[in-house]
Formats: C-alpha cells, structure tokens, sequence
C-alpha cells in the first residue's frame, strides 16, 4: 500500500536497473543457497507457500526502490537521515516477522554443522 501511495511510480524506468538488480539478488539466493541458506521463510496463514512469500518480496523490494529512490533527499545530512530511517525500518520488519516465526536465521546451526567433531 505505501508502495501505490509514495513509490515513483511515474519515472520507474529511472529506477529499472536497481529494481531488476535487486530481483535478481534475490532470486540468485533462493536458487544458489537452496540447501544451506543464512534464513529461512516460514510461511504463516494465510501465506502458506513459500513461492507465494518470494512474490510478496518481489513487490514489496520493488515498491521499497521505488519509495527510497524516489524521494531520496539532497544533502548529506538529509540523504544520512533518510537512509538510517529505511534502516530502521527494515530492522523493525525483520524483527517481526522472526517473532512471528516467519522469518529464520540459520546461520549458527550452519556454523556449528560446519565445525569438525573429533
């Protein structure tokens, strides 16, 4: 809904390469780390399939470029200011999505299956 509401949505092909590079990104992951991933995406109701949670990923890092790209400000105080607030933001998101269970770090079960026992 932010993304309808404050997204450029006017210049997107302004925006295109970082939108298409971002995508990629993310796909890239799902698709190389496919056994050992860093997190995990446990779909909750009404989201019970992880291919439906990658779609809403698509659309939400979309709207985001088009929110954080499109009203980033001029100066450098401003432009630091505005970046430490989508910071936040997506710390606040991440945080709760992991309360929720939805989102899951893997990584010390990684590094402990990862270490040699003797």
């Amino acid at each position: 809904m932010a993304g309808t509401r404050w997204g450029d949505w006017r210049h997107w092909k302004k925006y295109q390469p970082t939108i298409l590079y971002l995508l990629l990104l993310n796909v890239h992951y799902y698709y190389i780390t496919y056994h050992h991933r860093l997190w995990y995406l446990h779909p909750q109701w009404p989201l019970n399939s992880e291919l439906i949670c990658v779609l809403g990923e698509l659309i939400v890092f979309t709207s985001t470029v088009l929110i954080f790209l499109g009203r980033y400000p001029e100066g450098k105080l401003f432009s630091l200011r505005w970046t430490g607030q989508w910071v936040c933001v997506h710390t606040l998101n991440e945080w709760l999505l992991c309360l929720t269970g939805t989102f899951r770090y893997n990584f010390f079960l990684i590094h402990l299956n990862s270490i040699p026992i003797r």
